[in-house]
């Protein structure tokens, strides 16, 4: 296992493996804890000042931005990368994961799964994402259906995340933009994501996450007041580790899992009684379990 964690983090590390390369920041992308006790951790603000920022060493590193890397350029969806920079920013201001070494494991992944996200989000031709294994790839929130990558294409990260939604909370049958232009009226300021601690090496990782972001926008005509939203969730990713044909780590199998009807009802302003897991965002800091 030694081994095995010792290769992961080097093919992270070494030039040929480019998500842990420096790239442009303005085409960086930054990117949801049950096990791992988070008792009293309040969202950290401003610990760098921006100048500081984008020479940190945990700053967002996402793989496959580079445009001649494929043929023809690389199609986005909106016809050019999309700008993560101040996202980066809040992700380095105020992510509260314990782990600080660029060289973790931690960090590999970190860096792997925000590539994931933003290829799923940003790219439209799956053949160009280098983040997964295309032909075994499929994707799973708690338990709603795999989705492999064709409908990743088609319904986008919350789609997916939300595929159990009871419909007057959200509309599973929106489309990739309708669902995307939900969640940037409810979060215009950034809704964060960031990887908390990882518990399993390869080719099996399993890890903690949080997302985050300032509720002041609107979810389903219901306005924020600028609250603080938070989602703590686990994960697993089985990955395929650097070849000699292929020296990239891919991922072949990704799922999580979280609170997902806490986290609507907080969005949709309704009441949330059930029992909250000790271990669980707000639940592991004494407060109410409604919204």
């Amino acid at each position: 296992m030694q081994r095995i964690l010792s290769m992961f983090r080097k093919s992270a590390s070494e030039s040929k493996c480019p998500f842990l390369a420096k790239t442009n920041a303005s085409v960086n992308a930054a990117g949801v804890c049950p096990v791992m006790h988070q008792s009293g951790a309040k969202t950290r603000k401003y610990l760098h000042s921006p100048p500081d920022i984008e020479n940190h060493p945990l700053y967002p590193k996402r793989d496959g931005l580079k445009e001649g890397e494929f043929e023809g350029g690389i199609k986005w969806r909106g016809g050019e990368p999309h700008d993560y920079t101040i996202l980066n920013e809040q992700y380095i201001q105020q992510r509260i994961g314990k782990w600080s070494d660029p060289n973790s494991l931690e960090n590999v992944v970190s860096n792997l799964i925000k590539t994931l996200e933003m290829e799923i989000t940003n790219k439209k031709d799956p053949e160009q994402w280098v983040s997964s294994h295309i032909p075994m790839f499929k994707y799973k929130a708690n338990d709603g259906p795999w989705v492999e990558t064709k409908g990743a294409v088609e319904k986008g990260s919350y789609n997916i995340l939300l595929a159990k939604a009871e419909p007057k909370l959200f509309d599973t049958s929106m489309t990739f933009e309708e669902s995307h232009e939900q969640f940037f009226t409810a979060f215009p300021d950034g809704f964060i994501w960031e990887l908390l601690k990882v518990y399993s090496g390869p080719p099996s990782v399993a890890f903690t996450w949080r997302h985050w972001g300032e509720f002041n926008g609107e979810f389903n005509g219901n306005k924020g007041d600028k609250q603080l939203i938070e989602v703590f969730g686990f994960g697993s990713a089985d990955v395929r580790m650097p070849t000699d044909e292929d020296p990239r780590i891919r991922i072949e199998q990704f799922q999580v899992y979280y609170d997902m009807d806490r986290f609507l009802a907080q969005l949709n302003g309704t009441p949330y009684t059930a029992t909250p897991d000790a271990g669980f965002g707000n639940a592991q800091r004494g407060q109410s379990s409604r919204p």
